[in-house]
């Protein structure tokens, strides 16, 4: 068994199984149960063609990709490197891009955007245990974002954030009473 295998295999375990033992039946048998795990299951496969030599294996990584986009409306670059333990919590509108090295247990939330702004040799490199909110972009030619890191909901993120760090924008709602007479 190569690198590639056993880390697909860390990953399932971690994503799918949680903390029991690793067996494919019970791979399988969550894949059939909870509807949600399917998705880490069928990106993992994705990632693993794709780390593969060969234009088949290419093909059906990106082939699966593209699936993976039109029934969960989450685009994930090949490219990506993320580690074990990787979480959706809703999958609407998540966008990470190929230039990109994550971290374990990194948890997204819906309309989550992960990019860079245009350097071929960029990469955004996020820790372990790090959270990001509802609705927040990160964008930026080479970022770090430390460990243990929790970023709120509807937060832009465009420089280094140090590591055990809480990172939100402040927003103040204005009210105008309207005068009906």
């Amino acid at each position: 068994m190569n690198d590639n295998y056993l880390h697909f295999k860390r990953c399932i375990s971690a994503e799918i199984l949680n903390k029991r033992k690793f067996s494919w039946r019970r791979v399988l048998h969550r894949y059939w149960s909870l509807p949600n795990k399917r998705f880490y299951l069928w990106w993992r496969l994705a990632e693993l063609f794709f780390s593969r030599d060969g234009t088949t294996s290419k093909w059906a990584a990106r082939y699966l990709n593209r699936k993976i986009m039109k029934n969960f409306n989450t685009e994930i670059g090949l490219g990506a490197k993320i580690a074990p333990g990787f979480k959706v919590v809703h999958f609407q509108g998540v966008v990470i891009t190929d230039c990109c090295n994550i971290g374990e247990n990194f948890t997204i939330r819906q309309n989550t955007t992960i990019g860079i702004q245009g350097k071929t040799s960029a990469m955004i490199i996020i820790g372990n245990n790090v959270t990001v909110g509802a609705n927040s972009c990160i964008l930026a030619d080479n970022i770090n974002i430390g460990d243990n890191v929790v970023i709120g909901a509807m937060t832009f993120i465009g420089k280094d954030i140090p590591p055990n760090t809480t990172v939100y924008t402040e927003k103040t709602n204005k009210l105008i009473v309207n005068d009906i007479s």
